[in-house]
């Protein structure tokens, strides 16, 4: 969905991939077990939330990303068997729009390094980091942080405790 992308091993030369069309499938998109489904959620939850905080964003990506947010946030406030899965799916297509609007920030910066030095897996380091970038980008712009706490339904001071409680 964005302009830009991390590609496989021995393939870096490429700096530019976007895919010509994308068929999104909201059952195969949320089928994954439920610790992996959380950790790939956050890495959606973090394109929303950095298209909040950049330098280049916008009103729409800004709308776009706080209901992208509210989308992932209600799916995981509910249990796995009644999840509204499409509104997960969605909300993670929005926040990747949102981003490719806005540009990415120092968390995506941080775990995109950590990835590729560290050998990480993606998804987790993006749930192991995002509580702690987000007190941070919180700090920044308090407005922002105003914004991204009611679509997470949390005071702005407990951002980085309530994405540690979505991420499980």
């Amino acid at each position: 969905m964005t302009s830009s992308g991390r590609l496989t091993l021995g393939y870096e030369q490429a700096t530019r991939v976007r895919p010509a069309i994308v068929l999104a499938d909201p059952e195969l998109m949320t089928s994954l077990p439920e610790a992996r489904l959380r950790a790939s959620a956050m890495n959606s939850l973090a394109h929303g939330v950095e298209a909040l905080f950049t330098r280049m964003s916008n009103p729409a990506a800004g709308i776009i990303s706080l209901h992208g947010i509210t989308l992932i946030r209600s799916a995981l406030d509910e249990p796995r068997e009644t999840r509204r899965r499409a509104d997960l799916a969605l909300g993670s297509i929005f926040c990747a729009w949102a981003m490719a609007s806005s540009g990415f920030g120092i968390h995506h910066v941080l775990c995109q390094s950590l990835v590729r030095t560290c050998g990480t897996s993606h998804s987790e380091t993006h749930a192991a980091m995002l509580p702690v970038t987000i007190d941070s980008l919180a700090q920044r712009s308090p407005r922002a942080a105003e914004r991204l706490a009611s679509a997470l339904r949390a005071e702005p001071t407990e951002l980085g405790e309530r994405v540690r409680e979505l991420s499980g």
